[in-house]
């Protein structure tokens, strides 16, 4: 049966990375990788970023859902804003800059959506109206 850490370690070895490589690029520890891998966890909270450094869709790589590359998204008829997904990774990334706080109920927050508790619409509201929040603290 096709798992979140067996499409995890397909991807990765598709470009020739080590878990070690994957959790440098993907700023994890190899521990986190290597636990995902072995189905230990399956909902990391940073699903969206080794996503991104993979090259692959975030639902491809949680549930398995096709299409696998993340360019491919738009040939397919998919609810909700066209370039949520985009959003969500963008939105994870700018969580460094965040105050810790912010950072922590961001990264609450797609950790429920990678537990399938949040659509990824609610996520990226939930994260943009932290982004709004971080930066009225930042004025």
């Amino acid at each position: 049966m096709e798992t979140l850490g067996t499409r995890l370690k397909e991807a990765r070895k598709a470009r020739g990375w080590s878990q070690g490589r994957l959790a440098t690029a993907a700023g994890v520890s190899q521990g986190t990788i290597g636990n995902v891998e072995a189905g230990i966890r399956d909902a990391p909270r940073e699903l969206l970023t080794i996503a991104k450094v993979l090259g692959v869709r975030p639902e491809w790589l949680k549930t398995g859902e096709e299409p696998r590359q993340a360019g491919e998204e738009a040939a397919i008829d998919r609810p909700g804003p066209p370039d949520i997904l985009g959003n969500l990774v963008n939105l994870d990334l700018r969580l460094a800059d965040m105050a810790e706080e912010l950072q922590a109920a961001g990264r609450a927050t797609l950790g429920k959506w990678a537990a399938g508790k949040l659509s990824a619409t609610e996520a990226a509201q939930t994260l943009e109206a932290l982004i709004k929040a971080s930066e009225k603290l930042e004025d």
